[in-house]
């Protein structure tokens, strides 16, 4: 183990590598971001900047443009883009509980609506 750093009280439902040593995670209460410096993890929390401050279920990052997306357990998808949500979108039903960004493509699926959907973009 290189270092660790705890999320407040909460579990972590997810975790997600960036770039620049820069790592994200999904909890009850919030996204939470560490920087790896070689010698420990620096941690800040997510500002939701006036978006509801909704459990975080699963986190996937966007190499192309360095942002981050987490689902929520209302079913909404969040963009991050350094510790700040910067947009967020209803997109299913229920929970969103897996998100994936692969060439171009965000894939999400919802737990109570029972469907996989794929954006262009965001």
């Amino acid at each position: 183990m290189v270092g660790q750093n705890k999320c407040g009280s909460d579990p972590v439902f997810d975790a997600e590598a960036g770039e620049n040593n820069v790592y994200a995670v999904a909890t009850k209460r919030g996204v939470y971001f560490f920087t790896y410096n070689g010698s420990d993890l620096t941690q800040n929390r997510g500002l939701f900047n006036g978006n509801p401050m909704n459990p975080q279920i699963t986190i996937t990052f966007n190499g192309d443009t360095k942002t981050f997306y987490s689902g929520t357990s209302q079913g909404d998808i969040y963009e991050w883009q350094g510790t700040t949500c910067i947009k967020s979108a209803k997109v299913h039903e229920g929970s969103v509980r897996g998100l994936q960004w692969s060439n171009g493509y965000l894939l999400s699926s919802g737990s109570k609506d029972n469907c996989v959907k794929v954006s262009k973009g965001y």
